[in-house]
């Protein structure tokens, strides 16, 4: 059994902070923090356009992966099991094998777009997966399957540009409406 290196969906978290978040994390990082992040976005837009990356992206996503050695794996002691002895026979039975990504050098945003690239790659493996952006707030999400339309990425959103047609719509119309003397 593989363990998951990543937190599931981790990539959309990511890619859903402001963008000056991005901008402030890759300023106090360095070149390929940046890089890791455009290639990030990159990829998404691929999965959504239902396009193929280009060699040159495999080929720079291999670097990555080649130049940051962030992946440890560590036996994580089970939670029924708290006080493990190392001569048990069932030692690695009663405990999991947990991936962890780890800061290096102090790079936090390399860490965090290391972990979006991976979280994306975990979730294309899992299966088909469809990506969209919101059409209120530009967001990334994932469509609900059984939606017809999937447009928005909340009720919220939903609500906000409806209301915004609605203004719109009203204020063209009173306009019509109005009669002069």
């Amino acid at each position: 059994m593989c363990p998951r290196l990543a937190r599931d969906r981790f990539f959309l978290g990511v890619l859903n902070e402001p963008a000056f978040v991005h901008k402030q994390r890759i300023e106090a990082a360095d070149a390929l923090t940046g890089e890791m992040y455009r290639l990030l976005t990159r990829l998404v837009e691929h999965v959504r356009d239902g396009t193929a990356c280009t060699p040159a992206e495999i080929q720079v996503l291999n670097l990555i992966f080649d130049r940051c050695s962030m992946v440890k794996l560590k036996i994580v002691p089970g939670e029924e099991d708290p006080l493990y002895t190392a001569g048990s026979a069932n030692l690695l039975r009663r405990h999991r094998v947990r991936a962890v990504i780890g800061e290096q050098d102090g790079a936090q945003g390399r860490r965090i777009y290391f972990e979006a690239l991976v979280s994306l790659l975990e979730a294309l493996e899992d299966g088909p997966l469809e990506l969209c952006t919101c059409a209120e707030c530009g967001n990334w999400f994932e469509p609900y399957s059984r939606a017809p339309v999937n447009k928005f990425c909340s009720t919220r959103c939903r609500n906000r540009h409806n209301y915004k047609l609605r203004k719109a719509e009203g204020g063209r119309a009173g306009d019509q409406t109005k009669v002069t003397p």
